[in-house]
């Protein structure tokens, strides 16, 4: 469990070119994954980042929060965040999570958030994309920047693609503004 912890104002991360296969790339975490029946939980964390950067080799997972959320818990957690990045293999991001996967969020905000991304497949202000996943009252407050993506790509306020594959999944009472 993570609870009450924070990445506090004025905090930065710059990635130079990376070219590793995968990038995990968040501001409070790359990569949260829990196979086990117990998810990994977090609680009442927040983060207030600039993220920059350009990735030209591999699949990409970009949030303010978390790049990739497989099977956790997120709990009134907050983001204040700048995503700035280039180059032709940004494939998730969004402005709290780049990916999520069997998670639920319950009361968490991205706020004065701007997301300026090049080619990327799938763009979304709280998520680029969501699988099985719950989300309830989250919001979305800030701006997308989004410059042509190649092939099919997705783009949303909120979500940009998401994708059901077991029953009683649900987005209710969440707010893009």
């Amino acid at each position: 469990v993570f609870q009450d912890c924070h990445v506090l104002f004025g905090s930065s991360i710059e990635l130079l070119d990376s070219q590793s296969d995968n990038n995990y790339i968040g501001g409070f975490v790359g990569k949260a994954e829990d196979t086990a029946p117990d998810m990994v939980e977090f609680k009442q964390c927040s983060v207030d980042i600039t993220i920059e950067g350009s990735v030209t080799n591999g699949a990409s997972y970009l949030g303010g929060f978390a790049g990739k959320v497989f099977n956790c818990s997120v709990k009134d957690c907050d983001v204040e965040t700048t995503l700035r990045f280039a180059g032709n293999n940004i494939t998730y991001a969004g402005g709290f999570a780049g990916y999520s996967a069997g998670s639920s969020f319950s009361g968490c905000d991205v706020s004065d958030a701007t997301l300026s991304v090049d080619n990327c497949t799938q763009v979304g202000g709280f998520a680029g994309e969501v699988r099985d996943s719950d989300i309830a009252t989250c919001t979305f407050d800030g701006q997308l920047i989004i410059e042509p993506v190649v092939g099919t790509g997705y783009v949303a306020g909120f979500v940009a693609y998401a994708l059901a594959q077991s029953e009683n999944r649900y987005l209710s009472s969440c707010t893009v503004h």
